[in-house]
């Protein structure tokens, strides 16, 4: 029953390129991937509340907050210690050895401090000016071009089936 899972798994891992990651984002059905990089929702738009915009805004992380990557508080050390156990479980039930589960989750926290670094934290977003910070709009070619090697636009139509849309935030 477990072995969907660890394919999966094994699929997420061998993604070794910003072109195999592309391939994955954007190809992959939103519901078939096991982690996300950013996720998508489609609302009014801040600015104008009689017309619709996709949201992009930056996937979960395993410590929940940006700032726990940068100075562990007691209730990161409590996250970490939470997730690690679980995710020490699960890969154990998909056959990983003892010495593989620590590389992978040392991998993955290792990835999410770099994700972290660009990200605002809970602080962050707490302050009055946030929906200022956050209110920048695109349009679908400033996007196409903003988006480098990170596929955006692939993925909130063909993997997550949002439609075509005309402006981003």
């Amino acid at each position: 029953a477990s072995m969907p899972l660890k394919e999966m798994t094994d699929v997420v891992e061998a993604i070794d390129s910003i072109d195999v990651m592309t391939d994955y984002l954007g190809n992959t059905p939103i519901e078939d991937q096991i982690f996300q990089l950013y996720k998508y929702d489609i609302s009014t738009d801040l600015d104008d509340s009689s017309s619709y915009i996709l949201y992009i805004e930056p996937g979960d992380l395993m410590l929940d907050d940006a700032a726990e990557y940068q100075k562990l508080t007691p209730l990161g050390k409590t996250m970490k210690d939470a997730n690690t156990e679980l995710a020490s479980k699960v890969l154990k039930k998909l056959g990983y050895s003892e010495e593989e589960v620590a590389a992978k989750i040392e991998n993955c926290l290792a990835f999410e401090t770099q994700l972290a670094s660009v990200m605002m934290s809970k602080a962050d977003q707490a302050k009055p000016d946030y929906l200022q910070k956050i209110d920048n709009h695109y349009t679908r070619q400033e996007l196409q071009a903003a988006q480098g090697g990170v596929p955006l636009i692939a993925t909130s139509e063909e993997a997550a089936g949002y439609p075509k849309m005309e402006s981003y935030l």
